[in-house]
């Protein structure tokens, strides 16, 4: 009887509980041995050597191709090109990023596509990685001086790597002061490697620990593609696809997996702990393209968010939100939700460079993003359904407490837009900025590198360019790169360092280049200070002519007196004494009647004192 009313209830309770769980998931955990390490300053003989196809579009077999451009044609059928449109980013009002430093990146070769990657450091050490190259340099004065370059074979020579080595990636580690590398090595399953490098110190010239991971973990048919890759306080995230060998994308495709690995092991040259999380499905289909949240403004943890959308989608509103909850040793959990955003994206069509030649946009998948005061930013290739042009996603995900949204911006151009990448540039803890960087082309533009603000509350500059092309990108229908490179200067407030691609011609050939650029937002006053940490500031001073000028800001609506002292104390003239909204204020007065001199103005906020401001009246 008790075995009859089990099996009933049983019954009754599995299909809830499947109901319940719309995904899953798997996860192993496993130790890898340091293999060696690396000093880059010793290294001889590099012949950075680089062999590129320049007709191939993608790794694999010529079905993929076949499939893929049919895509592409069904979405540029559906969203015919309309010539140039006014899009939404150049009606808006938001000012331009600064340029503070820009110049060549890493040595061109022959090849596309670029995979430019960026770090940098609080004490302006620059990393840039292209392609299979990495290159150094200290810009710490106003001259940018080159430390070094280096190949990633050269680099990793000592593993005897087999199979060619792709998609570099690059972190720096604000709370370390410490680099991070990967790239990973062969595309079938009896060759694949993921290859990760650890800096020892500071300097990216010196020393680093070198690990690899397998890139076939179960041991089938399949290779590891696409690394991405964020930092917490404690830990350190990779994630990448596993794809069978040969096949289409559609067949080729397994899964994608995520790697959490304790970093400070990492660093520290000692074995890595790590945790597999494998078989991540959402409606027992597998989530592709994961990518991994990095802090904003500062590292956080110890939980985790990770992004993904339908990135072969002609036009999808889901975005995916995946948490893991806490580090290896906690035992951590991994959870999926399924958002519908306010606006729909989809795949991008190719891009034109020149009238007969294209540039391949790939497809969907989140490229950058991050998070800060409870938010992430993030964005990726898509199309403007209005003019038919490749154009990029602006993604802002709210209520991570739970109650999940997701408000998008498809932001378009009178030029070919793809590649874009995201990184904060705010000035303070309530502040929502970014600096988005992208690459640009068309029909009569050369290949570039382009740029926006965004200030918040839908406010986004006018595209801004960083580095005109000389010349389209390549000569054939071509990758235009897989991502472009961007990082926040932990330690300088609204600094963005990005890398990008940019189209030159020697002889007869066209180019792909790389361009960095120091960046800083154009707008640095702070609505809310800190009570207690009110910004004010009096000018012209000493005076000139005869009015003066002094600008406070006012976080919460609050009564003011502002008066006017002389040095020895005495109350010369009250200038204000009112109740004012929160806002920001300029409080003029004329300095005919005052003598030559220094007074001090006063300001008491709901009876507080501000520290007082002296002010020169000079006749």
């Amino acid at each position: 009887m008790f075995v009859r009313k089990f099996l009933i209830i049983l019954i009754i309770t599995i299909p809830f509980v499947i109901k319940a769980q719309d995904y899953s998931v798997r996860k192993t955990s496993r130790t890898f041995q340091p293999l060696a390490t690396v000093n880059v300053n010793r290294i001889k003989n590099d012949y950075h050597i680089q062999l590129t196809r320049v007709d191939s579009i993608y790794v694999g077999n010529p079905y993929y191709n076949k499939w893929f451009k049919t895509l592409k044609d069904s979405v540029a059928k559906m969203f015919p090109l309309k010539g140039d449109v006014v899009s939404k980013s150049t009606q808006t009002y938001a000012d331009t990023t600064l340029i503070l430093r820009n110049f060549d990146g890493n040595p061109t070769g022959g090849g596309v596509p670029n995979d430019n990657s960026l770090a940098i450091s609080n004490g302006n050490k620059l990393v840039s990685c292209v392609n299979t190259e990495m290159s150094m340099w200290d810009v710490n004065n106003d001259t940018v001086q080159s430390y070094t370059s280096v190949s990633l074979a050269a680099f990793s020579d000592t593993l005897h790597l087999p199979g060619s080595l792709s998609d570099p990636k690059l972190l720096y580690d604000p709370d370390y002061d410490r680099f991070v590398l990967v790239f990973f090595s062969g595309n079938t399953d009896s060759i694949t490697n993921i290859i990760l490098a650890f800096s020892k110190t500071n300097d990216p010239t010196q020393e680093w620990n070198l690990y690899s991971l397998p890139g076939n973990p179960f041991n089938d048919t399949t290779w590891y593609d696409y690394p991405a890759m964020a930092l917490t306080k404690k830990e350190f995230f990779l994630t990448g696809n596993l794809l069978y060998n040969g096949g289409s994308w559609q067949t080729s495709f397994k899964q994608s997996i995520i790697w959490q690995i304790n970093k400070e092991d990492a660093f520290n040259g000692l074995p890595l702990q790590t945790m597999l999380w494998d078989s991540i499905r959402y409606a027992n289909v597998p989530i592709r393209n994961i990518h991994p949240v990095q802090g904003g403004a500062e590292l956080y943890g110890d939980q985790l968010y990770l992004l993904s959308d339908r990135n072969f989608a002609i036009q999808s509103d889901s975005i995916f939100l995946i948490t893991i909850s806490d580090i290896i040793s906690n035992q951590p959990e991994l959870d999926v939700h399924l958002i519908h955003a306010d606006i729909a994206y989809g795949m991008a069509p190719d891009a034109h460079q020149g009238v007969y030649s294209l540039l391949a946009t790939n497809d969907a998948r989140v490229l950058g993003a991050f998070y800060h005061n409870k938010q992430i930013q993030f964005v990726f290739n898509c199309i403007d359904t209005n003019s038919g042009r490749p154009a990029f996603y602006h993604g802002i995900l709210t209520g991570l407490s739970g109650n999940y949204a997701v408000h998008g911006t498809i932001i378009a151009d009178t030029v070919d837009l793809g590649y874009p990448n995201i990184s904060y540039s705010g000035n303070y803890a309530d502040d929502y900025q970014s600096i988005i960087t992208v690459n640009h082309a068309s029909k009569t533009v050369y290949s570039g590198f382009s740029r926006y603000f965004y200030q918040g509350n839908d406010l986004y500059s006018k595209r801004a360019i960083t580095k005109e092309g000389t010349s389209w990108a390549t000569n054939v229908y071509s990758r235009w790169g897989d991502y472009s490179g961007s990082q926040r200067k932990y330690n300088q407030a609204g600094v963005v360092w990005a890398s990008g691609s940019w189209g030159f011609k020697w002889l007869q050939y066209r180019l792909n280049a790389t361009w960095i650029a120091e960046l800083k937002t154009p707008f640095a006053f702070n609505p809310n200070p800190i009570p207690n940490q009110y910004d004010t500031r009096v000018f012209p001073n000493p005076t000139i002519g005869e009015t003066s000028n002094c600008v406070f800001d006012l976080p919460s609506d609050s009564r003011v007196i502002a008066n006017l002292y002389d040095m020895n104390g005495r109350l010369v003239k009250m200038l204000v004494d009112r109740d004012l909204k929160a806002g920001s204020f300029v409080l003029s007065f004329s300095t005919s009647p005052l003598s030559k001199g220094m007074y001090l103005i006063s300001i008491l906020i709901d009876g507080k004192k501000m520290p007082s401001q002296k002010l020169f009246v000079d006749k």
